[in-house]
Parts: C-alpha cells; sequence; structure tokens
C-alpha cells in the first residue's frame, strides 16, 4: 500500500495544483507446484479504484487546467509455465 500526503504540482500552491491525500492498493494471489514449472496468479492494481492526479498544467491566464489521472482499477490473471 502506499500513501501520499497532501502535494502541490507547483512551488507556487495554486489552490488548482493542490492534490488531496490519497491511499493505493494493489494486490497478487499466485499458486504453484513445488518444481515451479507453472504458476497461475491474478491480481487487482488500485485496488480501491481510488481517483487521483498524477500530473496537472495551470494554464491561469486562460482560465484553464490540464490534469492526467493515474489509470483505475484494473484486474488481470498471469499464467506461467516452464519446461
Amino acid at each position: 500500500m502506499n500513501y501520499n500526503d497532501d502535494s502541490s504540482f507547483t512551488v507556487i500552491g495554486n489552490p488548482v495544483d493542490i492534490e488531496d491525500a490519497y491511499s493505493v492498493g494493489n494486490l497478487r494471489v499466485s499458486i504453484s507446484n513445488f518444481d515451479d514449472t507453472w504458476e497461475v496468479a491474478g491480481f487487482v492494481k488500485n485496488l480501491w479504484d481510488e481517483e487521483y492526479r498524477i500530473y496537472n498544467a495551470d494554464v491561469s491566464f486562460l482560465n484553464y487546467s490540464v490534469a492526467q489521472f493515474a489509470e483505475p482499477r484494473w484486474v488481470g490473471g498471469q499464467l506461467k509455465l516452464k519446461f
């Protein structure tokens, strides 16, 4: 789990550049045999589906702001075979 406290994208601290604190957790569960010839795994990234910005560009003179948000929750699986 990762925790980020309140932060600002600029040193000026304009309110549009402030990002509230957030926590992001990931989970991975796997099972394999004793000689490690196969493994099956499932994972979840952004477990709580937290919405937060990873980038913000403030263009105040145009009364405009551009933000890039982190990926939403996503789930996947993996199958590994060794031969």
